[in-house]
């Protein structure tokens, strides 16, 4: 690949695939330019997009070397998962045909990845990571402001570290790009604790279906309430009543957890498509950034519909 080339390639980088999205568009819109309905979080507004014009930023993955060119072997790796992904959609999902260990775990790895390469998380982790950085910076200048005799002191009473410490000039590039330098982490962790989890896909019926978003991949604990209330706002992958959950396509849904009594790929009786569809579509909706993507120009109360606590536990405020 030539320097030219190089240099544009790739440019326009997608935190959910595009490939992925493409499920997503409208089937009334054959002879046009494909495109989804993107709705605003707050569904006060909706709008029809392309996919490839959808959930994406300029070089949101690639690494710039000093030499000017780009590293592109996350974004690289990203696409590889996505492809696999899409294959095992087209060929094993869509046909509800057996899924082998194999495809099981390239799921497993679509959803481990979309968990770790949104803006949110490298918001997240930007803000984290600086203020580590920035307590970093203030401790070396107040050290480097102090006499011989203090150092000295100082040396005799620092508690000795156990393992490696994180270099200060890695902890602000890290900072700086977390993306980079968490998200693989990050990823591989998740699929280690997925893999050691359940995979259900459950399938439906319905003309509009799953509704998918700008974060479609949904950690959620069914008992939430349940928990002592300085874990509520957080997700235990550990607890037995947690769910992640993300659409695969309007038709599909893909559920990880630790029930083992739905493998495979499994249709939701009609008697309950209603009910489960709403559901998940109220998770994807809450747990959405700033937009979530629906096939057609609709828009459901029910997605807005914050539910309430079971019975006993009326005294929990629902503010999560």
């Amino acid at each position: 690949m030539s320097k030219k080339r190089d240099k544009y390639d790739r440019k326009r980088q997608h935190w959910v695939a595009e490939s992925y999205l493409r499920a997503w568009c409208d089937k009334k819109a054959l002879n046009l330019t494909p495109y989804v309905w993107r709705v605003s979080k707050d569904g006060q507004t909706i709008k029809p997009k392309s996919p490839k014009k959808t959930f994406c930023e300029n070089e949101l993955y690639t690494l710039k070397k000093s030499d000017g060119t780009r590293d592109l072997k996350l974004e690289s790796l990203l696409a590889f998962i996505e492809h696999e992904f899409a294959i095992i959609r087209q060929q094993k999902i869509y046909p509800s045909a057996a899924l082998t260990a194999d495809d099981v775990g390239i799921v497993k790895w679509f959803m481990a990845a979309q968990q770790c390469r949104t803006p949110q998380f490298r918001d997240h982790w930007s803000k984290q990571l600086g203020k580590a950085a920035d307590f970093g910076r203030e401790m070396t200048a107040k050290i480097a402001a102090m006499s011989p005799e203090e150092r000295k002191n100082l040396s005799k009473i620092s508690a000795p570290s156990e393992g490696r410490g994180i270099p200060l000039d890695e902890m602000i590039k890290a900072a700086e790009r977390p993306l980079l330098t968490i998200a693989p982490i990050t990823m591989q962790t998740l699929f280690t604790i997925f893999d050691r989890m359940n995979l259900s896909i459950f399938h439906v019926e319905d003309d509009v279906g799953f509704i998918t978003s700008d974060a479609p991949c949904v950690s959620f604990d069914v008992e939430w309430y349940k928990a002592p209330v300085m874990l509520r706002r957080g997700v235990a992958l550990r607890s037995p009543t947690v769910e992640v959950s993300m659409p695969l396509s309007p038709a599909h849904i893909a559920v990880i957890s630790h029930r083992a009594d739905y493998p495979g790929i499994t249709k939701v009786p009609d008697s309950l498509k209603d009910t489960f569809l709403d559901e998940y579509n109220r998770r994807t909706r809450f747990h959405c950034h700033k937009e979530f993507v629906v096939n057609s120009k609709v828009i459901k109360g029910i997605w807005f519909d914050r539910g309430k606590v079971p019975p006993g536990y009326e005294d929990i405020i629902e503010d999560q």
